[in-house]
């Protein structure tokens, strides 16, 4: 495997990617006990009902690091190498950031948390994406289920999200899950915005070659 020019720029753009990130997960999810989508959320709830329950607190880093890899050993071979390596890139440098940096809480208001917090989110994802990369996880599973059932499966994410919210709900307040919503909400709006590839397009393709033709547009765009 090669690396050019524009590979070193996705790199580049891949740290500060996370360090964004980190820097809203500690100083405005964390502050706010907020819950994002994805294996996020779920780290974020585990922290919480540990401290909770067992009186100890572990990293949200590490948690959401060993989530996010325990998925890159089952789907190595089935999505392209070099996403897929770009994306490990991302989430153990924001795992790693998001231990190490010490930053203020900014404010205490919960909205204000939901509203920002979600901007600075989804402006570190979608700077992610555009460097051929993803938080993994989540997005992980997604892409491989819809390769290997043939249809999307994005809408089972959605439900994911929305199962973790209900436990936080349950769990320390439905005010903090609401706020997530909003948090949610305006983090993938932003993504929306920077990422012009999740727009939906349709072609139609008359081959003889389906399935090498399915694999080469996968391949090139991630999705099926």
């Amino acid at each position: 495997m090669t690396f050019s020019k524009k590979d070193i720029q996705y790199i580049l753009t891949i740290a500060l990617s996370a360090l964004v990130y980190a820097f809203g997960i500690e100083s405005f999810v964390s502050s706010g006990n907020l819950f994002p989508g994805g294996f996020a959320g779920i780290s974020r709830l585990v922290v919480m009902l540990v401290e909770r329950h067992l009186g100890f607190v572990i990293p949200f880093g590490v948690i959401y690091w060993v989530m996010n890899f325990t998925v890159v050993l089952f789907i190595w071979n089935r999505i392209g190498h070099k996403f897929v390596l770009y994306s490990v890139l991302w989430f153990s440098l924001s795992s790693l950031f998001s231990i190490i940096i010490n930053v203020p809480i900014v404010t205490q208001d919960m909205l204000l948390i939901a509203v920002f917090g979600g901007l600075i989110n989804g402006f570190s994802i979608g700077l992610a994406l555009r460097s051929n990369a993803s938080s993994g996880g989540t997005d992980f599973i997604a892409i491989d289920l819809s390769v290997r059932l043939k249809r999307p499966t994005w809408n089972y994410l959605l439900g994911l999200n929305a199962f973790v919210l209900v436990l936080a709900g349950l769990a320390f307040g439905w005010d903090k899950a609401l706020y997530s919503i909003i948090f949610q909400y305006v983090s993938t709006q932003v993504v929306n915005t920077m990422h012009q590839r999740y727009k939906i397009t349709r072609i139609q393709v008359i081959t003889d070659h389906a399935d090498k033709v399915c694999e080469a547009v996968f391949n090139t765009v991630r999705h099926g």
